[in-house]
């Protein structure tokens, strides 16, 4: 079984797509098919490959394109007859369940196979704990690679027929009898020199005949192969033999897939320019398990554990836990209401004093004390010990106290003049200092508390702290909130808590020691937006988004992720939009700050699908497209500032300090197994050119580390030629040789001004980076 990190499973943003975690755990799944597809074939020696969408995700983006939802592989038609000869047996020895669909078996009309790890919805434990938590039906698609007729002649007929032969298998009146089908029936036999039993399924017999005619071929006669099922639809798809003499392991999410050396010409070979993004298909059927989600949705409801728990009702908001809003005008106030209350005591202790009541003057004496006892204690519990108030509070008791002595005849202060006037002047002078205090020291502040989840998601929201702590009167609160993974079976488990990791300048509380409803803050910002609705992680209930608004009025969600802004027309960009758009948090919050104002166009268009037209106000007064630099990080880091090996800084920097253009050099393998001889001299030539001017340009030459692992057995006397240039150049030592251990590609990234080499999948941060991207070209010397 495959092991995968538990953040693996976490929503991500891939080359600027949302990727939510159900479809990880569908890739998960999918691959863990794939390893047992890749267990039989290795005990019967069949040679298998990536191809289509998988090789193209594997070089592009390092593993499964963003997003694409299936894994495509290819076998030569001789190997693909050989697992299918044993794969049934094998592969339900490993799991009971597995099927294999083709049209052998009716219930797959393709030309190719599709091994599928259950047919069925099932969330039994020891279906969720092999397939990594996804209950759906998860298989890895086999196509056969046919051989061409070297005859183009020949090979134009046999295709002819082919094409006949599949439009009549697909004729509705196939079965009818019809005067037509029968013409084309017996023109196919006579074609193919094969005779059809009417009385047994057409449809079978004309695709066995079809795979036959793909089958015409060996390998001794021919140069070509191809996916003939796309070779009849528009004669693509076709491969010289040769690019498929050796082969490579690529890495794929957390795997390594064989596919052949010369992948870079496959590629091209298939989709042209392979690096240059283009979102094709809609998303009618994206994800493919979108249908069997709906079905579970219907049959379970709230039950299911992927029912979206939101709805149109939760609109109508939260009601607050405590309506009197912020404690800290409250205190203020009652302070106020307090003294006012003193203010009328000593009134009457006047007056009680001229009716010579001084039994009544010592009880409101003791009231007055109480009082002032009561609002101190008050206000220190708010503002901490010391608070001048608080100060002024107490001397208003002990001068309080030494009336009350005096006049029940123990010794008399002699800084208080005993006299009516004497005693009620003094009171009302010492409730002026108290009333004084309370209007001009008693700042009401604002209290912002920031609800970070993760370390590594401080990032997004730093900007927002540090804008908070320039605000005067404000308390800025960092809390760090626990976390939760879930397992396969969706349960949740320890929470995890990463108060101790975020950078030593945030000063950060401890969840457990701020008390929201005695706080009240007057703004909580959040960034998990998803409460119990996401598929791998949630955080401790108490911080859902629906219980934490009770103690604000103002809750303020920021994704904690910056996406490719979503172009009209990208159905399955959209359709993403659902798990982090449809949650708890943009919901229940006031305020939702997004990526830019196109952003929030679309977050409209998403909630108003999604709750109806009449909601569109809402969402148009609560979403702000702020832009990105308003919760993202600042991007535009000085080389000076980037942590790198001191022994590259020689290289890096000129003597006057001044940082040189760095330009990033990446060599793969599959171009110098394909140009060979061709790519060593353009290689050569490019460290010629860059030495000559590195004065003014830093080359860091990151190489694929597949090359050093696998040349030198594929192809010694190239491994000989590639690694003599590598000890040349770090010998010279004016350039970098980065093998990848000391520095990662974030902060190569960071250093480089500009893109040059082979094509690599880290093309696409640089592109989202904005930052300039050349290809080389061995055949321009």
């Amino acid at each position: 079984m495959i092991e995968f990190p538990k953040d693996y499973f976490e929503d991500e943003i891939r080359d600027g797509f949302y990727v939510n975690g159900l479809m990880k755990k569908c890739w998960a799944a999918q691959l863990e098919v794939l390893s047992d597809i890749a267990k039989v074939c290795k005990r019967h020696n069949i040679k298998w490959y990536a191809d289509c969408g998988t090789l193209l995700g594997a070089v592009r983006h390092g593993g499964f394109i963003p997003w694409d939802d299936d894994t495509d592989i290819c076998m030569f038609r001789e190997d693909y007859i050989k697992f299918l000869s044993v794969a049934k047996r094998e592969l339900k020895n490993i799991w009971p369940e597995y099927r294999i669909l083709n049209f052998h078996n009716g219930d797959y009309w393709e030309m190719l196979s599709r091994v599928v790890n259950v047919d069925t919805i099932n969330f039994d434990e020891p279906r969720m704990k092999k397939f990594h938590g996804y209950p759906f039906s998860a298989g890895v698609d086999i196509f056969p690679l046919d051989y061409l007729c070297q005859d183009r002649e020949e090979e134009k007929e046999r295709m002819f027929v082919t094409q006949m032969i599949f439009t009549v298998a697909e004729r509705e009146d196939l079965d009818k009898k019809t005067e037509e089908v029968e013409e084309y029936l017996t023109a196919i036999e006579e074609a193919c020199n094969r005779k059809f039993d009417r009385t047994k399924p057409l449809k079978l017999q004309l695709y066995s005949l079809g795979e036959a005619m793909f089958s015409l071929y060996t390998r001794k006669e021919s140069k070509e192969a191809a996916l003939l099922p796309f070779w009849l639809k528009d004669e693509s798809h076709v491969y010289p033999l040769g690019l498929y003499e050796k082969t490579v392991m690529i890495p794929f999410e957390t795997v390594m897939l064989p596919a052949p050396a010369c992948y870079d010409e496959v590629l091209k070979i298939e989709y042209g320019d392979y690096m240059k993004i283009v979102r094709v298909g809609g998303a009618h059927d994206y994800p493919y398990h979108d249908a069997q989600i709906k079905q579970l949705e219907e049959d379970l409801h709230e039950e299911s554990p992927t029912y979206k728990r939101v709805t149109k009702e939760d609109l109508t908001g939260v009601e607050r836990k405590i309506c009197d809003g912020n404690p800290r005008e409250a205190i203020k106030r009652q302070a106020a209401e307090f003294s006012d209350l003193l203010g009328q005591v000593h009134i009457e202790i006047r007056r009680m004093f001229m009716e010579e009541k001084y039994d009544v003057v010592l009880q409101m004496l003791e009231q007055c004390q109480n009082t002032a006892i009561q609002i101190g204690t008050f206000i220190e519990d708010q503002e901490g010990k010391g608070f001048v108030t608080v100060r002024y509070f107490e001397e208003y008791c002990e001068l309080v106290y030494k009336i009350y002595q005096g006049l029940i005849g123990n010794e008399e202060a002699e800084d208080i003049e005993f006299s009516i006037d004497g005693i009620c002047d003094a009171l009302d002078n010492k409730l002026s200092v108290m009333r004084n205090s309370i209007q001009n020291d008693m700042t009401v502040r604002k209290e912002i508390v920031i609800l970070p989840y993760k370390a590594s998601k401080w990032e997004y929201i730093e900007n927002v702290w540090k804008k908070a702590l320039d605000e005067p009167n404000t308390d800025v609160i960092v809390i760090p909130i626990p976390y939760i993974y879930r397992e396969a079976s969706g349960e949740s488990k320890e929470e995890i808590y990463e108060g101790e990791e975020f950078p030593e300048y945030v000063k950060i509380t401890n969840y457990l020691d701020y008390n929201f409803e005695k706080r009240q803050p007057d703004e909580i910002y959040i960034q998990f937006p998803y409460d119990n609705d996401n598929f791998t992680i949630t955080v401790n209930p108490y911080f859902y988004a629906k219980n934490i608004k009770q103690y604000t009025d103002k809750l303020v969600y920021i994704p904690c992720f910056v996406q490719e802004e979503i172009q009209v027309g990208d159905e399955r960009a959209f359709k993403a939009m659902n798990q982090y758009v449809i949650s708890p948090g943009v919901v229940y919050a006031d305020k939702v700050v997004v990526q830019s104002e196109h952003m929030k166009e679309m977050y409209i268009k998403k909630l108003v699908d999604f709750f109806g037209e009449d909601t569109k106000e809402i969402w148009e007064s609560k979403i702000e497209g702020k832009g990105f630099p308003y919760f993202d990080k600042d991007r535009a880091v000085s080389k000076n500032t980037v942590n790198i090996p001191t022994e590259w800084r020689r290289v890096i920097f000129k003597e006057d300090g001044s940082a040189k253009k760095v330009i990033m050099y990446v060599t793969g393998i599959s171009k110098l197994m394909e140009k060979q001889k061709k790519m060593i001299d353009k290689m050569q030539q490019v460290l010629a050119v860059f030495e000559d001017n590195k004065e003014d340009i830093a080359l860091i030459w990151r190489p694929d580390p597949l090359v050093n692992a696998t040349i030198p057995t594929i192809n010694p006397i190239l491994g000989k030629e590639y690694n003599r240039i590598i000890n040349e150049f770090k010998t010279a030592g004016w350039g970098i040789y980065d093998d990848g251990k000391e520095v990662s590609i974030d902060t190569l990234l960071n250093l480089a001004d500009a893109y040059y080499g082979d094509p690599d999948k880290v093309i696409q941060k640089c592109r989202l980076m904005h930052m300039p991207v050349m290809i080389q070209n061995a055949d321009v010397i």
